[in-house]
Parts: C-alpha cells; structure tokens; sequence
C-alpha cells in the first residue's frame, strides 16, 4: 500500500474484522519508515536475510509493500529487491527485475489463521517461481516462543524464518541515523512503542520480579480458589461441562487467569471466557485498574463465518 505522508499510509489502512488493529498499524508505521529510510531498508534486509542464513542479490532498489491481496491471503508486508534503481527502467513489482522477496507475517497477540504459514509459503514459491527463482523468504515474527512455527512446519513451499520481536528490536534500536533527519522522531516513537508492547529483550530482572516468581504458585491457587463455587458451576452448565482450558493458559498471551472453552458449528466459532482480567486490553476495561477483576464475554473467531 503506498501512502504520500505517514497519517496518509494508516488512514489508507484496511482493517481486517475480527482483530484489533494495534499490530497492523505497526506493521503500517514499520513500513512506512522503510519507505522514507531507504538505508534502514537495505541494513534491515541483510540483517534478516543473516538470521535466516541465505544471501541476498545486491539490490539497487528496494520496494516494501503491505497489504498485499492474493488467493493464499495477505501478508502483512513485503519487500521486493530490484537489480537496478533507476525509476525509467523498473517496472514496478516487475519479475524481469526482481532479485529477491522477502514476506513478513507481524503477530503481536494474534494466533495463526487457518493454514496460514502454509498459504503464505505457497504464495511467497509462487511470486519468486514467476521471477526466475530468485531468493525467497517467509519470516514470521512473534512477541512470545511458538512451539509449531518453530519446529518448521513439514511440506512448506519455501524457508520459513520465525522470530521473536525481541531479535528484530536491536536491528532498529541500533540503526545510526541522522538526529536531525525528519524520519529520525518516527523511528524514536517506533523503539518506544515495541518498547512498551514488551517487544524488546529483556535485559534483566529487578527484585520485586525475582520475589514474584516465588510468589506466583500461591497467587493462583488464590485467584483458581475464587474461580471455584458458583462461578465455576455455572460456567460448566454452559459449556455443558465439556473440557475446558487450564485457566493460566491465556495468561501470557492475553493478561487473563480464567477458563477458556470453544464452541463451534458450521456457522460459527465462538469462545467463552470466565475468570480475572490481570491486565487491560482494547476491548475490556477495568472499574479498578489497580486489582484484577472477574469477567465473562464471548469471543467470536475472526475465522468465523
């Protein structure tokens, strides 16, 4: 997606339903900032390009794209190596042209759609199949560890590289930029916002952390002991009693200590949830922000028809 300035490239944005918008606009502000820095587009291709273990063509022109629409879905964004960087002569997106292609697929909370790695995979085969086989990539770039797309999914179309924000932050953080450069406030904000989003590397631990830790087991079984009683039965009458979650499974992901149970039909995908908001998200807030709280709601999967 192309956009003249920056609020132009996220007011241009195209929501998908379903999902809270907060990692799509970052990947909107990422990209857009390698637009404006082409020499932070080149250092953040080699450096991914390094972790992956491949070597990339000399590119003298570098295209990043988002949004990208075809029949095996949408990647979040994508970059493109020209052989040469003279406007006349390149075609835009053009396989004569094109030296490399790298995908990115940008999760923050968000799990994985149906087949997802694997459609991105076939996609990704078939745009660098139709340049010549040209280098090809597909990186997937998590907040926390995934089990499956770690251990390399078996039958994938092209390499796949999975990734922890925590090893992508250093390649920004450490960029030397001009200080007075107008782009030089954006990448500022950017480090702040992976900084907040706990997306970098976590340095060390401060006391009151290490004491926690210790403390967590009976701070569970505290917060498990209020789940019990009514409350547990009455959720078990509606989910009729089938298995449900372990209630510290969304904690890490989602900020929430409670039971997760999914209901599907053939018309819809539903999830109901009851326990302790440990930490706000977009959609619930908390009366007391300074205490967990006991909620009940219903998810409906963006998957869902």
């Amino acid at each position: 997606m192309k956009g003249v300035s920056f609020l132009t490239s996220l007011s241009s944005y195209s929501p998908r339903a379903g999902r809270n918008p907060r990692e799509d606009f970052f990947t909107e502000a990422l990209a857009w900032l390698l637009k404006e820095e082409k020499e932070l587009t080149q250092v953040y291709a080699k450096a991914i390009a390094k972790m992956a273990g491949i070597t990339l063509p000399a590119a003298g022109k570098i295209e990043v794209r988002t949004q990208v629409t075809s029949d095996s879905g949408r990647p979040d964004m994508e970059l493109r190596g020209y052989t040469e960087d003279d406007e006349n002569n390149v075609s835009e997106y053009s396989p004569r042209t094109t030296c490399w292609i790298i995908a990115f697929e940008h999760k923050l909370d968000a799990g994985e759609g149906r087949r997802q790695i694997e459609r991105y995979a076939e996609y990704v085969n078939k745009q660098a199949c139709a340049c010549g086989e040209i280098p090809h990539l597909l990186v997937y770039i998590t907040r926390y560890n995934n089990d499956y797309i770690d251990q390399q999914p078996k039958g994938l179309a092209c390499k796949l590289l999975s990734l922890r924000w925590r090893h992508v932050f250093p390649v920004l953080k450490n960029y030397k930029y001009d200080p007075d450069s107008r782009n030089a406030l954006y990448l500022d904000h950017l480090i702040a916002f992976m900084e907040e989003q706990r997306m970098k590397p976590v340095e060390s631990f401060t006391p009151i952390q290490a004491a926690s830790v210790v403390e967590l087991p009976q701070i569970f079984d505290t917060l498990t002991e209020c789940l019990s009683g009514d409350a547990s039965h009455a959720y078990d009458q509606i989910v009729l009693g089938k298995q449900r979650s372990d209630p510290w499974s969304q904690l890490r992901m989602y900020g929430r200590y409670g039971y997760l149970k999914s209901i599907s039909d053939k018309d819809a995908s539903l999830q109901l949830f009851m326990g302790f908001m440990i930490r706000e998200d977009d959609h619930i807030k908390r009366s007391c922000p300074d205490y967990p709280e006991m909620v009940i709601f219903i998810e409906s999967s963006p998957n869902s028809d």
